[in-house]
């Protein structure tokens, strides 16, 4: 069942259903009737805007913003099952703490916890998983299940969610921050806007492809394309002039300590 059904809640949902899960076997309870019925159009799920009972041994998905967390969880207090099976809350806010969640549920709900990023909107997502061993095995593998439907998925302590959070939650933010001067810069220089977009979206994928299949870590391919004397050079003398290193390193710091922040 998801619990919310915005950008990120829809992306999971397109994506345990493109994994092979049933439509039956699904629920989404959306509360903004016109986000409810934009997905009765796409899915063929049930979507409800409100519930009287939870579903027992399912795994409910937490899909709302941070902010609306605890209401979203107090509402539905009264709705876990009891006994066993129960169900297991796996929650992609960002801040929200375990802890904090599990104040928010019946005593005996397993609780998770996921950072996603934007790139599952198709299918290209890394999603952090905090690992557990109070977790039931059914509950874990249900969630890593639902998350491998977008992307890859890595597990880490909870300890190491907001690092997490700031380089790969919010790392796509970064590569469209450069991807803007990319092409306002070429614009500059005399190219077309859509040139500039074409050769800057292009580049930066073909980069990445490379990093990935590429045996050598980033710091070789990019001394490989910096020729002494050359173009490359005096860009990156730029950038290190202008302390860009240093600006990026203080801008993660800071990411990390708002993540931190957000669940106090």
């Amino acid at each position: 069942m998801f619990l919310g059904g915005g950008a990120m809640g829809e992306a999971l949902l397109a994506g345990t259903l493109a994994a092979g899960t049933s439509p039956s076997d699904v629920l989404v309870l959306e509360a903004n009737p016109a986000t409810a019925e934009a997905l009765r159009h796409r899915y063929p799920v049930s979507i409800v805007e409100r519930t009287t009972h939870l579903p027992a041994g399912s795994l409910i998905v937490c899909a709302v913003k941070p902010q609306q967390v605890a209401d979203a969880l107090t509402g539905l207090r009264d709705q876990w099952p009891d006994g066993d099976p129960g169900c297991a809350l796996l929650s992609i806010a960002a801040g929200i703490s375990r802890a904090h969640l599990t104040a928010l549920v019946p005593p005996g709900v397993a609780v998770l916890r996921a950072m996603p990023n934007t790139p599952a909107l198709i299918g290209k997502g890394m999603t952090g998983l905090v690992h557990s061993p109070d977790v039931p095995g059914w509950a874990h593998a249900a969630a890593r299940r639902l998350l491998a439907g977008v992307g890859a998925v890595a597990e880490v302590d909870e300890a190491q969610i907001d690092a997490l959070t700031v380089i790969s939650g919010s790392g796509p933010a970064y590569l469209f921050y450069l991807a803007e001067a990319m092409m306002a810069g070429g614009a500059e220089l005399g190219l077309t806007p859509a040139l500039a977009r074409t050769l800057t979206i292009e580049t930066l994928l073909g980069a990445a492809a490379l990093l990935a299949d590429s045996p050598h870590e980033a710091v070789v391919l990019r001394q490989r394309v910096t020729s002494p004397g050359g173009v490359t050079q005096a860009v990156i003398e730029t950038f290190d002039a202008g302390g860009l290193p240093e600006v990026i390193r203080q801008g993660l710091q800071r990411g990390h300590q708002r993540s931190r922040a957000l669940d106090g």
